[in-house]
């Protein structure tokens, strides 16, 4: 699949909505794969119907899946945000 990431003013963060030429699309937010070995969908896996909201820190990881083929997976890392350094006197 193919990820378009786009920025969420009224959440403060990022959105991804997601496309592939054929087959259903699943994701997980935690990094995990959404295939399990052997080929069932895992259970951390969540079908795709709508862009997917990114809090700091996830990785979005998704494959698509057609009868028993599934596409290579595909990561969107949303990275914390760099800490504030303290103000001087």
């Amino acid at each position: 699949p193919t990820a378009l990431v786009q920025r969420d003013a009224a959440r403060g963060g990022r959105m991804v909505a997601l496309k592939a030429y054929s087959g259903k699309i699943y994701y997980t937010t935690d990094g995990s794969d959404p295939r399990l070995p052997g080929g069932a969908v895992s259970p951390k896996a969540a079908a795709y119907s709508s862009p997917v909201p990114l809090k700091p820190g996830a990785t979005l990881t998704t494959r698509a899946h057609q009868r028993s083929n599934w596409s290579a997976p595909t990561s969107v890392v949303e990275k914390q945000p760099a800490p504030q350094a303290a103000a001087g006197p």
